[in-house]
């Protein structure tokens, strides 16, 4: 298995200290906290448990942004480009790096415009463009923390099926509390929650059946 972090190197035109912010709103709400371990100062969003451990370590060189992306730690990095192995959890940390890859490129585009530089508005129209992509930055992380919740439920609803033909199928009921769990950093909390319900009525109902407590 590689150990190595997947690096990106982001060339940029853009004020400095606006790309340094919009990386700070990206890493805000995707939930990464600052980390200091293995002798490695990085950013983890994930507990490596319940959720996949994604790291995240820049650097500014110049007009460059150097980013070093990986699964689980630092001691033990786990790259992003490797291919099939792993795809289910590179793929959607793949995804939210793209995003803000777009964003930083998207402010050198503005702080590049001629008609900006022309009329003066250069640094204006960068931070009105990084206000939008930050608030995007929250829209997307939401949707995507909506759509987990969502997955959840609806192993929710097939476990609870699946338990009245007598069976319970244990990896719908692992991945959908992983999903539930996910989900529970969106706004609305109330599918996920809905969701946990439903799984621990399953296990539960379970339980009781094959004690022969409760008859289905």
């Amino acid at each position: 298995m590689a150990k190595r972090k997947t690096q990106y190197v982001v060339n940029f035109t853009a004020d400095p200290t606006l790309v340094n912010q919009t990386i700070a709103s990206w890493l805000s709400a995707n939930k990464f906290a600052y980390k200091e371990k293995y002798d490695t100062k990085y950013y983890q969003a994930g507990d490596g448990f319940w959720t996949t451990a994604e790291c995240f370590e820049y650097y500014f060189n110049g007009n460059q942004v150097i980013i070093y992306a990986y699964l689980k730690s630092p001691k033990k990095p786990f790259p992003l480009d490797n291919g099939m192995v792993g795809a289910a959890n590179t793929t959607p940390y793949m995804n939210k790096i793209k995003q803000l890859i777009s964003a930083i490129d998207g402010l050198s585009a503005v702080a590049s415009s001629p008609y900006a530089q022309q009329q003066g508005y250069g640094n204006e129209s960068q931070i009105r463009q990084m206000q939008m992509m930050n608030q995007g930055f929250v829209d997307e992380a939401d949707k995507r923390n909506r759509n987990m919740a969502i997955g959840g439920f609806v192993f929710g609803i097939l476990n609870v099926i699946i338990m009245f033909v007598g069976y319970i199928y244990w990896i719908l009921v692992v991945f959908g509390v992983i999903l539930s769990v996910q989900g529970l950093q969106a706004k609305n909390k109330l599918i996920s929650i809905a969701s946990l319900v439903l799984h621990v009525l399953v296990i539960v109902m379970f339980v009781l059946v094959r004690a022969g407590i409760v008859f289905i």
